[in-house]
């Protein structure tokens, strides 16, 4: 829970459509996983 009134936010857009939200409570590690990931995803792609 935050103790403040505004939440630092993460919207993803799926291939789908869908609109999927998130509340990040550490930016910083979230963004290191999330490059993380999408340079897996690519490297997995070339191969």
């Amino acid at each position: 829970m935050s103790k403040g009134l505004f939440f630092k936010g993460l919207s993803i857009r799926l291939n789908s459509g869908e609109l999927v939200d998130f509340r990040i409570f550490a930016p910083k590690k979230w963004k290191a996983e999330i490059e993380n990931a999408m340079a897996n995803n690519l490297s997995a792609g070339l191969a």
